[in-house]
């Protein structure tokens, strides 16, 4: 019996003496040349709907997990919550930090503590190389095990699906998408709403946070809408980054509303182009209106979106819809 105990107190001792020699963090790190530029990228990054969508190595594993998305796209406190089968297990992703270079994320995976997950992000020829890791750190008497497991191996490889997935999206985003521009002409119109100079990194938030509030005046008001939730753009400062816009619904000619302006557009040729995607992605609709406006030379007074079906309360977008107009001078 002694000499088990014996056995016992000499394995105890061993154990204690490798944790001095195990590791007491542990960085798995992967790395990719792509295509496109750093600011390009970074708004990706920043995008937990694109990551979950487009390029997550974990969301084919289980197509039916939960998710829910808290916070802005692109700001400190974004988040992506996910909850799925025994493979991907439960978590949250949070952005809590963005420099130049550097995107600081907090992962909590399966309640087993927080581990600081990051991208870095370097110019290189017509692209920009992409290190995507995670850090995590390993208690005193969890040490042991690690001098005999390959976390890097074992981890690592999901982090080399995911890159390649990211790299295989941005290749075939870059083949351009066929838009049907079409030429009509509006008769005279009216949106209510309220001009306001704000930050491009707003612009989602805003109309989130203001649609809903014209909804319930134009109710109380018994108003009824023309149109689905509209975003009118009157000036866009990519130098400064700031825009006029104004969260908008057309409603009839006369209308008046205390505390709201009125819009009135004369009758005018407009070119039409329907996006599908998630509304903040229309960016090659513009392109492909510009484009064509050049070979036309035409010139524009304003834009106007109209979000005929957006994300649903996930913030899934499968089928949204957006029409964009532009209303030529």
């Amino acid at each position: 019996m002694k000499k088990l105990l014996y056995v016992f107190i000499a394995l105890g001792a061993l154990y204690f003496i490798l944790a001095f020699f195990g590791p007491s963090e542990i960085k798995v790190e992967r790395r990719v040349y792509l295509p496109q530029s750093k600011s390009a990228l970074k708004s990706k990054l920043l995008d937990f709907t694109y990551f979950h969508h487009n390029w997550s190595p974990w969301t084919e594993k289980d197509t039916s997990m939960s998710i829910e998305y808290q916070g802005n796209q692109g700001q400190i406190g974004h988040a992506y919550n996910w909850s799925g089968n025994k493979e991907v297990g439960m978590g949250r992703l949070e952005i809590t930090g963005i420099s130049e270079d550097t995107i600081y994320q907090k992962l909590s995976y399966d309640n087993k503590g927080d581990v600081k997950s990051y991208f870095i992000l370097r110019d290189s020829a017509q692209g920009c190389v992409v290190s995507w890791g995670m850090i995590f750190p390993i208690p005193f008497l969890g040490r042991t095990p690690m001098l005999f497991v390959n976390m890097d191996k074992r981890i690592g490889k999901d982090y080399e699906r995911g890159l390649e997935k990211l790299k295989a999206t941005l290749l075939k985003e870059q083949e351009a998408p066929v838009f049907d521009i079409k030429e009509i002409e509006w008769e005279a119109r009216t949106y209510a709403g309220r001009k306001e100079n704000i930050g491009l990194e707003e612009m989602n938030g805003y109309f989130e946070n203001n649609f809903g509030l014209l909804e319930l005046v134009l109710e109380k008001e018994k108003v009824k809408p023309l149109s689905s939730p509209s975003g009118l753009v009157f000036t866009y400062d990519e130098v400064n980054q700031r825009a006029d816009v104004s969260c908008a619904f057309r409603v009839p000619e006369g209308t008046k509303i205390k505390d709201w302006e009125m819009f009135i557009f004369p009758a005018c040729k407009v070119l039409s182009v329907e996006y599908k995607g998630f509304p903040s992605g229309s960016g090659d609709a513009h392109k492909a209106i510009d484009q064509y406006m050049r070979s036309k030379g035409y010139q524009f007074q304003m834009v106007i979106e109209e979000y005929l079906k957006g994300p649903d309360e996930n913030q899934e977008c499968y089928d949204c819809v957006t029409m964009v107009y532009y209303l030529l001078k």
